[in-house]
């Protein structure tokens, strides 16, 4: 530790006799992020924080003191002269709680603050939503911190450096749940959550307006006993509910719905949210409602994720997203659902609408499984989103707390055309994706980069083909029906190109045609796994067969076609990296 000079000493001796206070720097000590006098001899329990209700003319601040009944003056302005108003406060509840609701605010327009509490002074600023005819609009969202802490300081570290180069950004935090391992205990909150060794976690909180919805975690004591009624996440977030946890509001172009999954028939085990009736009527309502261009929804469980587990207990996708809030989403235009408790990053799409899991901001990360339906991206990291609206336009941008970015994407306010005929995949080959033409009824289209595509299409049965050179063609009838989306399979596109895999060995199917069972016949010179698929001309993998490592030699393996029908067919062969793909004729 460095020593203090006599001049600074016989400074902080003076001033304590007269009681001044003052801010000093001492060589080699780090500052900390939130601005106090070092003279000050009380602390906050927590730190001024901010939370969003719903208006563009008002922000609401909160704090909370240490055992200690005191009056506290705020007082707020244009500059840090503070000079817009100011007002005293009293506690209200039983442990210290302060707040107060900054009126009279003029939208999209930047102000100071400051909370006196004894001698502790705390200063910062905010920037109040937008105003209601907005069109563009910049917002951080992130979810799952429990009890990591330092990760969610570093995440938070990263937002402070994102909104000092771009203030855009100073507007709004959207947090998807499981703020705390216990959040049905107090000493969780305190020294987690609102801990203040956490000085960046504190600057954004003080800075950033905050909007989150209830994770499963806010239930648990710490005694993994499930408290329904448990008052502190509503405590420490009295946002405007409508009922139990659940409420909407607008903010510049976007309106965002904070959904409740977890009425009071949940169970511990299995770990599964519910969206119950007065809910999802509710929600109905509230969609209808809304006449803004963007629609986001706030929640904690995904419908489609890449799951995952949480001490050997499955964490699936959710039912209830997937078969009664989708309908909804597809219904009233809604472009994005964000979501959390599986603790990595993905991006899935379904019929048009982006789901995002965004559970990096500290709890420990879960491995993923991949392949899941409808996932695009994925990647266990701690992370949190950076969203940018420009007019018709949402940009979407993952990033780690160092900077790197982990996935960007663009989307459009209409992303869905009426009718959407499903994904497209390909095996590794020659040319990309949004190469493939897609035809039905004349009418021609391709994939975006990822794989999605769509066409319009009068309700009957339509001959639909995807071609794409080196490939083989698909050919599908589809049906559509009256006022409704009809998706096709995932497909994947099979690669006629023979590779030769040099001194892997050699593939031979006899006999071809087929017609109840061929052999595959390889010369293995070297040990290595082997897979072997079937596939239809739709790329449907019907067979498939794993081998571990295979010893060096020839070897057979007997390829059953009895239960196919008559038709072509293709065989992928896959040793190591490599693949392999034989066409196979199947006949009476």
């Amino acid at each position: 530790m460095k020593k203090l000079t006599l001049i600074t000493a016989i400074i902080i001796m003076t001033s304590f006799l007269f009681g001044q206070s003052f801010q000093i720097d001492i060589p080699g000590k780090e500052i900390s992020p939130g601005n106090y006098k070092l003279s000050s001899k009380s602390d906050f329990l927590k730190q001024p924080y901010l939370i969003f209700e719903g208006i563009n003319t008002q922000m609401r601040v909160i704090w909370q003191l240490n055992d200690t009944t005191a009056v506290c003056e705020i007082s707020w302005g244009a500059d840090s002269t503070y000079n817009l108003g100011n007002t005293s406060t009293t506690e209200y509840g039983v442990d210290h709680q302060h707040g107060h609701t900054i009126n009279g605010l003029t939208p999209g327009t930047k102000y100071y603050y400051k909370v006196v509490y004894d001698d502790a002074v705390f200063e910062a600023s905010f920037k109040t939503a937008p105003s209601d005819n907005a069109s563009d609009l910049k917002f951080f969202v992130y979810g799952d911190t429990r009890s990591d802490f330092e990760n969610h300081n570093l995440n938070s570290q990263a937002m402070v450096d994102d909104y000092t180069a771009d203030p855009d950004f100073q507007t709004l935090s959207l947090f998807t749940g499981d703020h705390v391992f216990f959040g049905a205990d107090e000493d969780d909150w305190t020294d987690n959550f609102f801990t203040n060794s956490a000085p960046f976690v504190r600057k954004r909180m003080a800075e950033v307006p905050f909007v989150s919805c209830l994770g499963n975690h806010e239930l648990y004591d710490s005694d993994y006993n499930l408290d329904y009624n448990t008052e502190l996440f509503g405590k420490y977030f009295p946002f405007p509910y409508v009922e139990r946890r659940y409420w909407s509001f607008d903010y510049g172009p976007m309106h965002v719905t904070v959904l409740d999954q977890y009425p009071d028939y949940y169970q511990l085990l299995p770990l599964e949210g519910f969206l119950d009736l007065e809910q999802l009527e509710w929600i109905e309502q509230d969609l209808n409602n809304t006449d803004k261009p963007w629609k986001v929804i706030v929640m904690h469980e995904p419908g489609w994720s890449c799951e995952g587990s949480s001490s050997g207990y499955s964490h699936p996708n959710n039912p209830d997203v997937q078969n009664l809030l989708q309908p909804l989403c597809e219904q009233f235009g809604v472009q994005i659902v964000f979501a959390a408790h599986n603790h990595y990053y993905a991006r899935a799409c379904k019929n048009g609408i982006y789901h995002i899991t965004t559970a990096g901001g500290g709890a420990p990360l879960y491995d993923i499984e991949e392949e899941f339906p409808n996932v695009i991206n994925t990647l266990k990291v701690h992370h949190y989103c950076k969203i940018e609206i420009e007019g018709d336009t949402m940009l979407v941008t993952s990033v780690k707390p160092d900077g790197e970015v982990i996935d960007l994407f663009y989307l459009d306010q209409n992303n869905r055309p009426e009718h959407l005929l499903g994904f497209l995949d390909k095996e590794d080959g020659p040319g990309d994706i949004c190469d493939v033409n897609i035809t039905a009824d004349g009418q021609i289209t391709s994939p975006d980069s990822v794989g999605y595509y769509g066409l319009e299409l009068v309700p009957g049965y339509h001959e639909a083909s995807l071609m794409l050179d080196a490939y083989c063609t698909i050919e599908s009838t589809v049906q559509i029906f009256d006022d409704t989306e009809t998706a096709l399979d995932t497909m994947l596109m099979i690669c006629t190109n023979i590779q030769k895999f040099d001194d892997l060995g050699v593939l031979k199917i006899s006999p071809n045609p087929v017609t109840s069972q061929a052999v595959l016949s390889l010369n293995l010179s070297t040990s290595i796994p082997i897979e072997i698929c079937i596939y239809n001309t739709s790329g449907i993998c019907l067979k498939s067969w794993q081998f571990k490592n295979q010893q060096l030699g020839e070897k057979t393996y007997k390829l059953d076609f009895k239960d196919l029908p008559e038709g072509v067919y293709f065989c992928r062969l896959q040793i190591g990296n490599e693949m392999v793909t034989k066409k196979i004729i199947k006949v009476k």
